[in-house]
């Protein structure tokens, strides 16, 4: 036994040293996984290179001493290879998780894209809409206005004509009254009362007119006022919609960094 201790051990003191590849594995790895490889990482990550043992001498090696039973249970047991090992598999999960880190950060940026285009679709959408409730209440002040007018004249002209009516009135009054106290023919009497009736049927005429005439200006702006009022609930409710956009279109400062 000591005999073929001793002749593996020469085998084995005649095998050359595990080489080194020269591929190297460069992985960037994010801040949770920093403690796995450096304490003095950047924050931002780090690039950790391993060099892998080339396997090819250990192979050629292990068919020139495939004749001893001891010599391929001290290759299959070798403890150098073990550190390899595990650190290929953390590579390999790494890798993994690097992965998949890219692409939730691929997908979090098209769904933030998508929201963005929405976004401005939506304010764009407002926008119009604002610009044509401005243009429509622009319309409507000055339909409003108009007919404000209007009535304004029409209250004028009513307003003068009662006056005329009152001097007629008097007028009138003071005729009756000359009439009562001096002699007047009867036919001078009945020219006086047509004249009278005529007179007070042209200011009925005239009043009625008026009263239409106002009635009709009240029925034009009354729905133009509606109009109105519907129209300033509409640009309430317009700028409450744009002050809720900026949280729509808000995301995590912390994205911006991920991205970077």
């Amino acid at each position: 036994i000591v005999e073929d201790l001793d002749s593996v051990t020469d085998i084995f003191a005649d095998l050359p040293s595990p080489s080194v590849d020269d591929k190297s594995l460069k992985i960037k790895v994010k801040e949770e996984d920093e403690d796995i490889f450096a304490e003095d990482a950047n924050l931002e990550g780090i690039t950790f290179t391993s060099k892998i043992t080339d396997g090819d001498n250990l192979s050629d090696a292990s068919d020139d001493s495939s004749s001893s039973p001891l010599t391929d249970s001290y290759l299959l047991s070798d403890p150098a290879q073990e550190p390899n090992k595990k650190i290929l598999e953390e590579l390999d999960q790494l890798k993994l998780q690097n992965a998949e880190l890219i692409r939730e950060l691929e997908m979090v940026k098209k769904k933030h894209r998508k929201e963005n285009q929405a976004s401005n679709q939506k304010i764009s959408n407002l926008e119009k809409d604002l610009k044509k409730a401005r243009k429509k209440e622009a319309e409507d002040t000055k339909a409003l206005e108009d007919a404000v007018k209007m009535v304004e004249e029409n209250l004028r002209k009513t307003t003068e004509r009662a006056i005329k009516a009152e001097a007629n009135v008097s007028k009138l009054k003071e005729e009756l009254h000359v009439i009562k106290e001096g002699n007047v023919s009867l036919a001078d009497y009945k020219n006086l009362q047509m004249q009278h009736f005529h007179q007070l049927n042209t200011i009925k005429e005239k009043s009625q007119n008026a009263a239409r005439l106002m009635r009709a200006a009240a029925d034009k702006t009354e729905p133009q006022i509606r109009e109105l009022q519907s129209g300033i609930t509409s640009l309430r409710f317009l700028a409450d919609t744009f002050d809720d956009i900026g949280m729509v279109s808000e995301l995590p400062k912390k994205s911006d960094t991920n991205d970077r």
